[in-house]
């Protein structure tokens, strides 16, 4: 065993010793160890461990840490930020990012963040997100979600006035050429233009700045549409990109996948076989969520 301390003083100028970073080559017996940085063989059932930084070869006991990485977890229980765990059995990991080399079976997963597992060995897994969705976020995305259709459902509606104005134009315009010509003739020799003639190039004139106006509804649409659509697109794939699993191996039956959301959650149960590479939320309107695959070539030998 090597033991490093840090000295630091308190408020009254008093030294105390806190343990920098403790290494144990055999195993971690009952009860509690708290240190900087902890690496240890095994752990039994019973210690707990608490640290910033942990290195564990076989872990059956209580970890609470930073960044975390095991060898074998077997039936033992990890919190941290960033766990990595070569074989996962019978244990329980909640973290903001877990990487699992080797998933067994009978493990409970739950991360704020992302899960990804290189082999599904076994079954009976659950893997649970929750992604980083609450009232606000989902008000605000659905908020936008809502302008976007509304903006795309006027833009559609001008468009179709503004090519109805345009084939009303294209079709005014040879004939007001030739009032416009006939009109100038008529001032030139002295002659007062007839009515009709006035009128019509009036309404052509009309009809170009009606045709002007709706150019610019186009266009300041266009622009709505854009930025609504842009930052709804920043929300999602925040929640697609900060709450997913990933799995880089074809799936084993009886894995349940769960995604807890503010007011409801989304399961799917895993069958043989499944190619699922990714799994993660899709807005999909009226406040709801639904899940959302993306198969990608694995080795299925990998997992079996």
């Amino acid at each position: 065993m090597a033991i490093l301390f840090k000295a630091k003083r308190n408020g009254e100028g008093e030294a105390a010793v806190e343990i920098s970073k403790l290494i144990i080559d055999k195993r971690v017996g009952k009860g509690e160890i708290k240190a900087l940085h902890v690496e240890a063989d095994s752990t039994h059932k019973k210690s707990y461990i608490t640290a910033e930084q942990v290195y564990v070869n076989e872990h059956c006991g209580v970890i609470e840490g930073g960044d975390v990485e095991i060898k074998h977890i077997k039936g033992g229980k990890v919190v941290g930020n960033t766990v990595k765990v070569d074989f996962l059995e019978n244990g329980e990991v909640t973290a903001n990012y877990i990487y699992i080399n080797n998933l067994g079976t009978g493990n409970k997963i739950i991360s704020t963040n992302t899960i990804e597992i290189n082999n599904v060995k076994g079954t009976k897994n659950s893997l649970v997100i929750k992604p980083p969705v609450d009232d606000y976020i989902l008000s605000k995305i659905s908020n936008l979600y809502d302008r976007v259709d509304l903006f795309k459902k006027e833009f559609a509606k001008t468009n179709s006035q503004l090519e109805r104005k345009l084939k009303e134009l294209e079709e005014q315009k040879r004939k007001v050429q030739e009032h416009r010509e006939h009109i100038e003739k008529m001032r030139q020799s002295g002659d007062i233009p007839h009515v009709d003639l006035l009128v019509g190039v009036k309404e052509f004139n009309m009809n170009t700045k009606e045709y002007d106006t709706l150019i610019d509804v186009i266009k300041g649409l266009e622009q709505y549409i854009k930025e609504d659509e842009d930052e709804f697109l920043k929300l999602e794939n925040d929640i697609i990109i900060n709450g997913k699993i990933i799995s880089n191996s074809i799936w084993r039956e009886n894995n349940q996948i769960l995604f807890i959301l503010p007011k409801y959650d989304l399961e799917y149960y895993t069958k043989k076989d499944d190619n699922i590479g990714e799994i993660y939320l899709k807005y999909s309107g009226d406040n709801k969520f639904q899940l959302e695959t993306k198969n990608v070539e694995v080795n299925s030998d990998s997992s079996h």
